[in-house]
């Protein structure tokens, strides 16, 4: 009872109505449901009516960079796709000026500077390279049961260890010497992935790839396998099943 007292004090202290803080819950349970049905123009709208009650809230920014983000799979517009990656840049880095203990924020920051690298050339490539690392490892320490980020620095450790000789040459100008990135830890950060929701294809694929690099063909077949087979959950698994078809075709 104290307790609930008190958080009532805080949030009339702060300016914030009660009855606004419970239309932005409602919103955001609301947003949610879209984003889990892969509605992703809905669950954006839902999520700006949100920011249109509390603009500063790293709940509502970083939801809106997701969605952002993931509306790059609906474009087949060049220009549209980058539009869109900036977009969700700006509202991740919102969401981690809003709330720098947020996990969820960092980790949106990470993705994001991913979704910009397909429009930087080879120097800035690597050097945003350091950035993703730099939030996946914060989200991680933020809250080590954050699945998306122990999945970004799998993807980080195998998109390293796999660089051509062209990439590595320029990542050792900007690191000065190659992070100590490998396969084996891009298997362990997919197997912690995992461990926490073994609904994601991605991950699966992901493992799947590393173990493959590392010549374990069976285990690869395996976890490519299981990604192909699991239901589509996220707005990426078709995406992501055809790219598995593939890496298993070439095992």
């Amino acid at each position: 009872m104290r307790q609930s007292v008190f958080i009532l004090v805080v949030i009339i202290a702060l300016g914030f109505p009660c009855r606004a803080w419970a239309d932005l819950s409602l919103l955001l349970r609301q947003g949610d449901r879209l984003d889990e049905q892969r509605r992703t123009a809905e669950a954006l709208a839902v999520y700006r009516k949100a920011e249109q009650l509390d603009p500063n809230q790293a709940d509502v920014l970083h939801r809106i960079s997701k969605q952002l983000g993931e509306s790059i799979q609906d474009t087949a517009d060049t220009a549209r796709k980058k539009a869109l990656a900036e977009q969700a840049f700006q509202y991740a880095q919102r969401a981690v000026t809003a709330d720098p203990e947020s996990s969820n924020a960092h980790i949106s920051m990470a993705i994001c500077y991913g979704l910009l690298t397909p429009y930087q050339g080879s120097k800035e490539k690597i050097e945003t390279s350091k950035r993703i690392k730099t939030h996946a490892d914060r989200a991680i320490a933020l809250d080590a049961t954050n699945e998306i980020a122990h999945y970004v620095m799998g993807a980080w450790h195998y998109g390293l260890a796999s660089l051509n000789p062209v990439l590595a040459g320029v990542a050792r100008v900007i690191y000065g010497a190659l992070p100590p990135a490998s396969n084996l830890e891009a298997i362990a950060s997919f197997q912690r992935a995992l461990a926490l929701n073994p609904h994601r294809a991605a991950t699966w694929l992901g493992l799947g790839r590393a173990l493959a690099e590392e010549g374990k063909k069976d285990q690869a077949q395996q976890a490519l396998e299981k990604a192909i087979a699991l239901p589509v959950r996220y707005k990426d698994d078709p995406e992501t099943k055809a790219k598995a078809r593939l890496a298993l075709a070439d095992l």
